[in-house]
């Protein structure tokens, strides 16, 4: 499941290009509610080849997220009713074949469930809004954990993993820039926690970008250029001795 692309979190996608031929061809849908990511081209220090990730929209609707070269995921294919997105569907290889399916349910505009079916095994994460501002997920199904998310203006700044009697067993802990995400304008997406967990960092749910991410002993950082609008548009990753550099078009 984790081949070389997966492990650096990194995975690229197909360019579309859509050429009207004469007048009664139907206009490109283009965003109105703000920048959003058309494609980020990768680059690895290891040596891997450069891998692109295009995003499709309706409006500022994400629609797809096409993947090339089409090495294990190779598509994420997106649904929403109304403003909220309500599935995603994971393919994988040339011939997109069926690899994951997540729904996402709501509860007074807020995430309340998501089940997620892997090769006919199931998990179900469920979340609880904290008094505190926190949000707690617990995890069953196909693997059991619990975990406690910590805020700050948009972002998971921490998150707790528990055992089963509520005590922290590890944290991860991360630091943002005061400027826009990449996919910030993306509707719905700020509602979902740890999409990034279910389609890696190709989308991302945090206001700002990641500076530094913390694991335990694993630490990444993060540096940037920006557009004259505070948005990315060159990232550098570095983990360890291994960078990935992605260049962003809007």
């Amino acid at each position: 499941m984790k081949n070389f692309i997966m492990k650096a979190f990194v995975i690229a996608s197909v360019t579309s290009v859509i050429s009207c031929t004469n007048d009664n061809d139907p206009l490109p849908i283009v965003p109105t509610g703000g920048l959003v990511p058309k494609t980020i081209e990768r680059s690895y220090s290891q040596g891997w080849p450069t891998s692109t990730v295009t995003y499709t929209y309706d409006g500022n609707k994400i629609k797809e997220i096409n993947i090339n070269p089409q090495v294990d995921v190779s598509k994420g294919k997106f649904t929403y009713t109304g403003d909220n997105i309500t599935k995603l569907e994971v393919f994988s290889g040339p011939n997109f074949t069926p690899y994951t399916v997540s729904t996402f349910e709501y509860a007074n505009d807020k995430l309340s469930k998501v089940t997620s079916i892997y090769n006919s095994n199931t998990t179900v994460r469920n979340y609880t809004y904290n008094t505190d501002g926190t949000v707690t997920e617990v995890t069953t199904g196909a693997y059991n954990s619990n975990k406690k998310y910590t805020l700050s203006s948009g972002n998971i700044a921490k998150t707790e993993y528990l055992d089963n009697n509520g005590n922290v067993v590890s944290t991860d802990t991360a630091t943002f820039d005061a400027k826009n995400n990449i996919h910030k304008n993306i509707t719905g997406l700020s509602k979902i926690f740890n999409l990034e967990g279910l389609f890696w960092d190709l989308i991302q749910a945090d206001a700002n970008n990641r500076l530094t991410y913390n694991q335990g002993t694993m630490n990444t950082t993060y540096t940037y250029e920006y557009n004259s609008e505070g948005y990315p548009t060159k990232r550098v990753e570095t983990k360890g001795t291994n960078t990935t550099t992605s260049v962003i078009t809007y």
